[in-house]
């Protein structure tokens, strides 16, 4: 699903739930500008996390008994939502369903398969996602956010979304996910030897966001 503004503005006020690269503090950090504030642990009943096939990311499925434990996060604001969708890419879209958390049963935002990436089947951890796969995706951030700036935001959120805002966004996402690609196959040029041994030891296979 591509961006839609106007639906960030009105999910803006509502907490947000994470469940896989994102609960990294730096990786959110990279990705939104500001350190996540965490109001505490989340899950998602009847639901089990495994990793996109071909890919190093995460998503949920139905399985029943099963938890997917994660954070929620205070609302991020139409900003964060904009550049958060961004890094998710359109295999992702946001919804808004139940989160299970200490102070009960909310209602949070997550962003779950659009269906675009096929779904593998062999479960997900963050600890190995963040020996095998942070550097790189922190390092392609920080190139991204350096040689493709976001538009601009006025008069957010105040105002109706402009139809030439909402293009020039829908015309980022693209440009964004294209040069992510480009600059994770440079990553992996560079760091052939090294990578290729952590991928190895754990058994995964290299990134391939390649659509």
């Amino acid at each position: 699903m591509a961006m839609d503004l106007a639906r960030y503005q009105a999910l803006a006020d509502y907490p947000y739930f994470t469940y896989g690269s994102l609960m990294d503090a730096a990786i959110f950090a990279c990705v939104t500008g500001s350190q996540p504030q965490v109001r505490g642990p989340g899950w998602l009943e009847d639901q089990r996390r495994t990793r996109l096939a071909n890919q190093s990311f995460p998503m949920v499925d139905d399985q029943a008994g099963c938890r997917v434990f994660g954070l929620v996060l205070e609302p991020t604001g139409v900003e964060a939502l904009a550049r958060l969708h961004t890094y998710e890419t359109a295999d992702y879209h946001l919804r808004l369903r139940q989160v299970s958390c200490l102070e009960g049963t909310i209602d949070a935002l997550v962003f779950e398969p659009s269906g675009r990436a096929a779904a593998g089947s062999e479960i997900w951890h963050l600890s190995d996602w963040q020996i095998a796969s942070k550097p790189m995706v922190l390092w392609v951030q920080q190139q991204i956010a350096e040689r493709l700036p976001m538009p601009g935001f006025d008069p957010w959120p105040c105002a109706p979304v402009d139809p030439d805002q909402q293009a020039a966004f829908e015309a980022y996402m693209e440009q964004s996910d294209r040069l992510f690609d480009q600059l994770e196959a440079l990553w992996h040029a560079q760091n052939s030897d090294s990578a290729s041994d952590e991928f190895d030891a754990l058994g995964h296979r290299p990134i391939n966001r390649l659509h």
